[in-house]
């Protein structure tokens, strides 16, 4: 095991040890994570989808911050920060392929259909048949 490897797992094991060292980072962890939001934000949507900050930019341009299927703005309210959410960025689970932004009640109605455009069709046949 290297020296680094080494003194990583001696830290860790400290910190284990120690409830007090345990509770001080988890704070420190919350002040960093609030005060750096957007750039923690932007390094998971690269992570992610592999946009890198630009590139998502002109993707919450091109929407307006209205999602693609019912041209609303997103009214779901995040539980922990107690703000409205950002809209989903959906992608093809198959390709990674990002397609657009969605709110959340549309995100979730083409995720229940599996993203399948014949079971999309199906339901709304259904719709239409029974109004």
């Amino acid at each position: 095991m290297a020296y680094k490897d080494k003194e990583k797992e001696r830290i860790y094991k400290e910190r284990k040890k120690t409830p007090l060292a345990i509770e001080e980072r988890k704070k420190y962890d919350k002040e960093y994570n609030l005060k750096n939001r957007e750039i923690i934000r932007h390094k998971k949507i690269n992570h992610i989808y592999g946009l890198s900050k630009e590139e998502f930019i002109v993707l919450e341009e091109q929407h307006a911050g209205k999602c693609a299927i019912c041209n609303k703005k997103e009214t779901q309210i995040d539980f922990r920060t107690k703000k409205i959410r950002s809209l989903a960025i959906d992608h093809c689970h198959t390709t990674g392929k990002v397609r657009g932004l969605l709110c959340k009640k549309c995100n979730t109605a083409i995720g229940l259909l599996e993203d399948s455009p014949s079971l999309l069709r199906e339901a709304l046949k259904y719709l239409e048949k029974t109004i």
